[in-house]
């Protein structure tokens, strides 16, 4: 995946937790329908990124491989908790 982070923003974008903000994953199919609703309801939203792909980068500041990503979140809970690791 690809995240593309806001005009003037650096790395503390990343671990913002900003109220009312959430991210959602769309097929591109269903991505003019939602601009519709959103601009229609009065509520801001914006593209931040595309899915697929090898790697997960965010422009400047992130790229690794999504192999690697995919590996750490999957073992963190359980070797926090002293299970080993789970696959699948």
């Amino acid at each position: 995946m690809t995240v593309r982070r806001p005009d003037g923003a650096d790395h503390r974008w990343l671990f913002a937790e900003s109220p009312s903000r959430f991210v959602l994953a769309l097929d591109p199919a269903a991505v003019g329908e939602v601009h519709r609703r959103h601009r229609a309801s009065g509520v801001p939203a914006a593209p931040i990124g595309d899915a697929g792909g090898d790697r997960f980068t965010i422009a400047g500041l992130v790229d690794l491989p999504l192999a690697d990503v995919v590996a750490a979140w999957r073992g963190r809970l359980p070797a926090e908790l002293g299970h080993g690791t789970t696959q699948g």
